[in-house]
């Protein structure tokens, strides 16, 4: 009897189980949005041209670098891994830490034998030091006092990837960039006591994409920059601010991009209308992961319609002579990257993609799911 029991009550247990597991909902593209009800938007929606769109907060006004000028009586000047401090060049390369007193290198003999792989340099400006990091061993930061000739403490950096050091005199702080090897990613950044004594690290709002990042200290942010693109960093709490519509250069063209069209569901085809007026963009990216029927009124002045989604998508009602390339990954693995939210890093992987395919986005209707959307 007791046998009999508990096998009936494993049964129920397992038939349980079941009964859960054929109750969750199928699973969906894994680079969506785990939690869509907090970027939901309700048609209509639409694209809206402006100066600066902001990672963040799209009412923040446009940032302008400054620039940071230098400290009384000290010329400083750094890019890269070089240094001029009071008119003598110093030079952080794959031989060690060198100067050019006279035009001559001189080179410094580095006092840690487990420094190599060298990854950041910076002046102290206050205290006449200079910091050297590098990532060999567990990584290290190392001070060089100039005037005494003689290296400081050494601080240990517990295997931390930095990319970029540079020294704050305003807040009298060394930051540091730390970059995700592999993916082009600056996921954090770090402020470091100038007296070597601990490091604290802020995670960013969102990851910057950089493949040779740099700081550099603004007036009252920090402004990381990679080639041509500018990002601004709240250091107090890691906000990230861009310039969106000056960095992307290309054919002016505006972006509607979604999840699915309200309503629709999983892998249902559903019908989203796009009205075109005159003052739009001569190109219209229509950007989905659901397949999408786009229907486009107006737009006879469009000259080229790129449509994009995980499963196939239509479109109908482009003028004659517009220019019409579909992609998906159901025909052929090519498709666009999926965002549709504007304050993303979705977004901003998608908005570098176009540009470095000719199309500079100047407009952006972005929404998780929606049935249309107006283009002026």
């Amino acid at each position: 009897m007791r046998v009999r029991t508990w096998n009936i009550l494993a049964l129920t247990i397992l038939l349980a189980a079941l009964a859960v597991f054929a109750s969750k909902p199928s699973e969906r593209n894994p680079s969506a949005d785990k939690s869509p009800t907090v970027v939901r938007s309700h048609p209509p929606f639409e694209a809206r041209s402006s100066d600066s769109l902001t990672l963040r907060n799209e009412s923040r006004l446009p940032l302008v670098a400054k620039g940071n000028p230098p400290s009384p009586g000290v010329d400083i000047t750094s890019t890269s891994y070089e240094i001029t401090v009071a008119g003598t060049l110093w030079q952080l390369d794959h031989g060690g830490l060198a100067r050019y007193p006279d035009g001559v290198r001189e080179t410094v003999p580095l006092r840690n034998s487990e420094v190599g792989y060298f990854c950041g340099f910076a002046y102290d400006s206050k205290r006449g030091n200079l910091a050297v990091a590098s990532s060999a061993g567990q990584g290290y930061l190392d001070f060089y006092k100039i005037a005494e000739e003689k290296w400081l403490q050494c601080l240990p950096l517990d295997r931390k990837d930095f990319s970029s050091l540079v020294y704050d005199p305003r807040r009298d702080l060394f930051f540091a960039s730390e970059m995700t090897f592999g993916d082009d990613l600056v996921h954090k950044i770090y402020q470091i006591d100038p007296e070597g004594s601990g490091l604290q690290s802020v995670p960013l709002s969102i990851p910057i994409p950089a493949r040779s990042p740099r700081l550099v200290v603004d007036e009252k942010l920090l402004k990381l920059v990679d080639g041509s693109k500018e990002y601004f960093i709240d250091p107090s709490g890691g906000e990230v601010t861009a310039d969106f519509v000056e960095r992307y250069q290309g054919e002016q063209a505006t972006l509607v991009s979604i999840y699915e069209v309200t309503g629709m569901g999983h892998h249902n085809p559903g019908r989203f209308q796009v009205t075109v007026e005159p003052s739009a963009a001569p190109v219209l990216v229509l950007n989905s992961y659901e397949p999408v029927e786009w229907t486009v009124e107006g737009g006879e002045h469009l000259e080229r319609v790129l449509v994009s989604s995980y499963y196939d998508s239509e479109v109908k009602g482009l003028p004659s002579t517009c220019k019409l390339e579909k992609r998906s990954y159901e025909a052929d693995g090519n498709f666009l990257k999926i965002a549709h939210t504007v304050q993303s890093y979705e977004m901003q992987s998608l908005l570098i993609q176009l540009e470095n395919e000719g199309i500079g986005v100047t407009s952006i209707a972005a929404g998780y799911d929606a049935k249309e959307a107006v283009i002026r």
